[in-house]
């Protein structure tokens, strides 16, 4: 709450990436909090959990979870594009785990 007004995550997410957008962590956290099926308007841009986890991996391609929740985002035989590489659900859950291997 500020001051009066209430917000929910979202509405904090968005605010926080409208500020410092990039915020791998704002982007992995806005992605779980949409339903599968929803967007929301970043900036100019509208988008959906898949492109926040994608977002996020570009940002900080360190991050196991991200990794992990963008596997969990696609469908087979789905893939997705990061940076200039284009990645199946199998290939984004295998770096998720490599990540963690390596920690």
């Amino acid at each position: 709450m500020v001051g009066t007004k209430s917000y929910t995550k979202k509405q904090c997410y968005i605010k926080a990436l409208e500020l410092k957008p990039d915020y791998s962590g704002v982007w992995n956290n806005l992605g779980v909090s949409l339903a599968p099926t929803e967007e929301v308007m970043v900036g100019n841009t509208m988008y959906n959990s898949q492109k926040c986890f994608t977002r996020a991996v570009e940002i900080d391609p360190t991050q196991s979870a991200v990794w992990n929740n963008l596997s969990i985002s696609l469908t087979s035989p789905e893939t997705v594009m990061v940076g200039t590489v284009t990645y199946t659900k199998q290939q984004c859950y295998a770096k998720a785990l490599e990540i963690v291997n390596c920690k």
